[in-house]
């Protein structure tokens, strides 16, 4: 399975939309990813078209003027240890995040198309373009955080599909 690099934020993202949303609640709101998180991700093997689940860990932290966020990934992949790296800023309304593992690098520019907070938290949406598996493909990621927990899902849309499929989820909760 080539490296999967879930969006954060892992936010995982993302085309252009003419709906964008204000940024700023965003980025005050992402603060509170900083620290270490442990959980599960579950991801559509391209070759067999299974969902397999395997375990992930993160670590998240912040430039210390927040230019950026940097989130060192680990999972067992079938065979082998996974680890990655993302970067992510924010543009304006564009989030961009390149991601490195197993000595690939893929890159992101999505668009915050809705932010929402909730009673426990908070929800977001992205939407744009990027690789995938080695081709170009539309994204669109949701992340909801609940108090200690953090669940981000990709979809993708590879050139001359119709509709968005799963492409992986990764339900995280804080250990620090």
């Amino acid at each position: 399975m080539k490296t999967i690099i879930a969006v954060l934020v892992g936010f995982a993202a993302l085309s252009s939309s003419a709906m964008a949303q204000d940024i700023e609640p965003f980025q005050q709101a992402v603060t509170d990813l900083g620290g270490n998180w442990s959980g599960t991700l579950e991801y559509r093997d391209y070759q067999s078209d299974e969902r397999v689940e395997i375990a992930h860990n993160r670590s998240v932290s912040f430039a210390p003027d927040g230019s950026y966020m940097l989130t060192e990934l680990s999972y067992a992949d079938p065979g082998y240890q996974v680890y990655a790296a993302e970067l992510a800023t924010l543009n304006g309304q564009t989030l961009l995040i390149a991601s490195i593992g197993n000595g690939e690098i893929e890159s992101v520019e999505a668009t915050l198309t809705e932010f929402a907070e909730t009673d426990t938290g908070w929800i977001a949406r992205f939407s744009g373009v990027g690789m995938d598996a080695g081709e170009l493909a539309d994204f669109r990621y949701v992340f909801e955080h609940n108090g200690d927990t953090l669940v981000q899902t990709k979809l993708v849309r590879a050139e001359g599909e119709d509709g968005f499929s799963f492409r992986n989820a990764v339900r995280i909760g804080r250990v620090d």
